[in-house]
């Protein structure tokens, strides 16, 4: 009899930069597909449970888009990626920020490397971040499972109870 899993879908927005690489980067309990909009990831997180990472770096407008306007108000929340000091000040990483926010109310979390601080710094002071309710997760900068780390902060955050 085959067991049942829990599945958890989390849209991830990025540069395709070593940032997003190193983010994709799991153990060997993943598999890849390919797609003309997105990579999906199938990360086993353990015996029952399964996340999907769906890792774009802009929002479909045609092909995927009804995949994608599916999968996104349905998701718990979803993680931009940023990582260089000019992450936030670049007009295509404000850009997709702002039209997310304009077409979905699913909660955002961005991913920041904790190093150096004054860019962590810079993004809390942001007015993208008040204006449009983003929250910040900090990742260690020698972290070895950035995405589990990433996934755990944003329940803690999105849930009453305590993890």
């Amino acid at each position: 009899m085959k067991e049942d899993k829990t599945v958890l879908e989390i849209p991830v927005f990025g540069a395709f930069d070593q940032y997003f690489d190193q983010f994709m980067e799991t153990n060997n309990n993943v598999n890849e597909k390919k797609y003309h909009d997105f990579v999906l990831k199938e990360y086993a997180a353990d015996d029952s449970h399964i996340v999907y990472f769906y890792f774009m770096d802009y929002i479909p407008e045609t092909g995927s888009a009804s995949l994608i306007d599916q999968i996104i108000p349905k998701a718990p929340f979803s993680f931009f990626l940023v990582d260089s000091k000019e992450g936030l000040q670049e007009e295509a990483t404000r850009n997709l920020i702002v039209n997310y926010c304009d077409k979905y109310s699913t909660p955002v979390f961005l991913i920041v490397k904790k190093d150096p601080l004054e860019f962590y710094t810079n993004i809390v002071k942001d007015s993208l971040v008040e204006e449009n309710s983003l929250e910040l997760i900090l990742i260690e900068n020698d972290s070895e499972n950035v995405q589990k780390t990433a996934i755990v902060e944003a329940i803690k955050k999105v849930t009453p109870v305590n993890i």
